[in-house]
């Protein structure tokens, strides 16, 4: 997932030109939140699904960077009229004397979207095609 914000478009470009288009996702964080009842953006989804993951009773690990962590604790959040969760704003953390969070920014990129295995896409690929094959199949029609 590459942030194509900023200085990222040109990178998703370079890598789509170097034939990389398939491994690739490019995300705007600025952008409507998948589930836009519930996030004012996809910023904010993506920090609230690293939240919930980091919060998880399992127990995950990150590297223990000092940095990291402060990227991670640094942003404050808040609800906008319909009640949909907002992350503090770039400029706004800068003028409290605090750094952009880049770190924890990819961290949050990683849960742009889900992930699957390449086996799960083959399973269903596979699983498509036999059913398109299929005389009986109602998407044959």
């Amino acid at each position: 997932f590459i942030d194509v914000g900023g200085l990222g478009a040109g990178v998703v470009d370079r890598l789509r030109e170097l034939g990389y288009t398939r491994i690739i996702e490019a995300v705007n964080s600025g952008e409507k939140a998948l589930d836009s009842t519930k996030y004012v953006n996809r910023r904010a989804e993506m920090w609230a699904g690293m939240r919930d993951w980091l919060e998880d009773e399992a127990g995950v690990q990150v590297p223990n960077e000092d940095s990291l962590q402060a990227d991670i604790t640094g942003p404050t959040y808040g609800y906008d009229s319909n009640t949909r969760l907002k992350l503090e704003r770039k400029e706004d953390l800068k003028k409290r004397g605090l750094r952009s969070p880049d770190e924890g920014d990819s961290l949050a990129l990683t849960f742009a979207s889900t992930v699957h295995s390449e086996e799960y896409h083959d399973h269903r690929r596979r699983r498509y095609e036999k059913r398109r094959a299929s005389a009986d199949s109602w998407m044959a029609a």
